[in-house]
């Protein structure tokens, strides 16, 4: 095993953040790119994160978002990592220690699965070291899942995840270049839901040269689970009588919630 052996420091919008240097491959953890969506934040929009005062600890992966583990026999093949906290909307980044200043590298975002429900991309399969020692500048993003990213609310937004997902994109294009990326660069890879809500960003217009390229690696079948309001099924869902509002589900704990 590679022992660290310096802690790189980079400055970004928010403010510094030092990460880990392990052999020729600097690390840098749970980098928030918006701010915790709870509290009032819950079932809104992504905002702005906080500047961070000093230098920010980027050695360790972040809050994971509320979800259940699996279960039935199926968390004997579908591991998953749980990690307490309330800043879950964060990115992971990867990149060369050797980078050059001026000679931008290109940028892979990674974007994980879980069947839209589930995981996180603290997982060890998504550990972007290999692409870093050849190259790129790798970065994981985190999202909201489940009730929290995908609800229909009356009075929310529809697929929270997704707008997750566009917010980490934008800190991308302002923030990689500090990491030695190129901004101008960034292809987009996404496994099973991570595909999926890549392919529906695809169409979506605050997107628009984003991403120059975007691939996939679907490992299930979550094609057609975003979410769609259906006035004329709400009658059908016994829940408050139909659609219920963010201001009534808010008052669930979003541990019990899938």
């Amino acid at each position: 095993m590679t022992v660290p052996t310096a802690r790189p420091g980079v400055s970004i919008g928010a403010g510094r953040v030092l990460g880990t240097r392990e052999g020729n491959i600097d690390r840098f953890l749970a980098i928030p790119y918006a701010a915790p969506p709870f509290g009032e934040r819950r079932f809104a929009p992504p905002a702005p994160p906080e500047e961070c005062e000093g230098e920010r600890d980027a050695s360790a992966f972040g809050p994971t978002a509320p979800q259940t583990a699996y279960g039935g026999g199926i968390e004997n093949h579908l591991g998953s990592v749980e990690i307490a906290g309330d800043d879950i909307l964060t990115v992971n980044v990867w990149t060369p220690a050797d980078r050059e200043a001026g000679h931008p590298l290109p940028v892979l975002v990674f974007v994980h699965g879980g069947a839209l429900s589930r995981g996180t991309p603290a997982l060890g399969a998504y550990d972007g070291a290999t692409f870093a020692r050849h190259g790129i500048v790798y970065v994981s993003i985190a999202y909201r899942v489940g009730s929290e990213g995908f609800s229909v609310l009356d009075d929310a937004p529809l697929n929270l995840g997704l707008l997750d997902q566009i917010a980490a994109l934008d800190w991308v294009r302002r923030e990689i270049g500090a990491f030695g990326g190129d901004p101008h660069d960034v292809t987009a890879m996404g496994h099973s839901a991570g595909g999926n809500t890549l392919a529906a960003l695809l169409a979506h217009p605050r997107c628009n040269g984003k991403v120059g390229a975007i691939g996939y690696c679907f490992g299930g079948t979550t094609v057609g689970m975003f979410a769609v309001r259906r006035p004329d099924l709400a009658a059908a869902v016994p829940f408050y009588g139909g659609h219920p509002a963010a201001a009534d589900v808010a008052r669930i704990k979003a541990p019990m919630m899938i």
